[in-house]
């Protein structure tokens, strides 16, 4: 299930009506004004994990513990872990956070430090990449 974000409004007086998505706003009879939510700074992160090979179950199972502490946290919109169907070595979270102060704050959580101890010598790397949405 994935949770809503609420986004303030702006107010757009006399716009061409009927407009989907956009909810009618108090303002005079003769010149109602349209609502339209305003993106709020939301941020996708993929992050791709590689483990050194012989380790992928280690990996993995360090990874899964991450899942429900991180889906917790304020500002988490989704945090799905995923696994490379053809190298079973490489790891991916996709994960949307309400705005990069959520996310900067999840970095510093404690979980995400164990598991930077737990897992640091069983993987190559992590390679974290951050997109924000386009409106089309």
């Amino acid at each position: 299930m994935r949770k809503r974000v609420v986004a303030t409004c702006l107010s757009i007086p006399n716009p061409t009506w009927p407009i989907p998505g956009a909810g009618l706003a108090s303002g005079t009879a003769s010149r109602p004004q349209l609502v339209y939510p305003v993106r709020m700074s939301q941020v996708t992160v993929i992050a791709v994990i590689r483990a050194l090979p012989g380790n992928e179950a280690a990996v993995r199972t360090s990874l899964v513990q991450l899942v429900a502490p991180t889906r917790a946290e304020a500002g988490c919109l989704n945090y799905d872990l995923h696994v490379d169907i053809e190298d079973p070595n490489r790891f991916v979270f996709n994960e949307n956070w309400e705005s990069q102060e959520h996310l900067d704050r999840h970095l510093q959580t404690e979980h995400i430090a164990a598991n930077r101890e737990r897992i640091g010598n069983l993987i190559e790397g992590v390679e974290m990449k951050r997109f924000e949405p386009i409106d089309a």
